[in-house]
């Protein structure tokens, strides 16, 4: 609602215009994923508390990220 807000009210032709709409854009970003990962950790230590375990389904696979020179 606010970077709607803000594209739609500010100049994109100023001389910080499009740089302050990419920066709304990656604050937006950073915020929704703060969000999002704050409801993860509040649901797991609920789920710690009231001795809910989160198990992954039985079809999940671990992905283990090699670099160069890691075996």
């Amino acid at each position: 609602m606010i970077l709607g807000w803000y594209v739609q009210n500010t100049a994109i032709g100023s001389i910080y215009g499009a740089a302050g709409s990419a920066l709304a854009l990656l604050i937006w970003a950073y915020y929704s994923a703060y969000i999002f990962l704050y409801g993860a950790k509040f649901v797991h230590i609920v789920a710690q508390a009231y001795g809910y375990p989160i198990v992954s389904d039985k079809e999940t696979t671990f992905v283990h990220l090699r670099y160069d020179g890691e075996e």
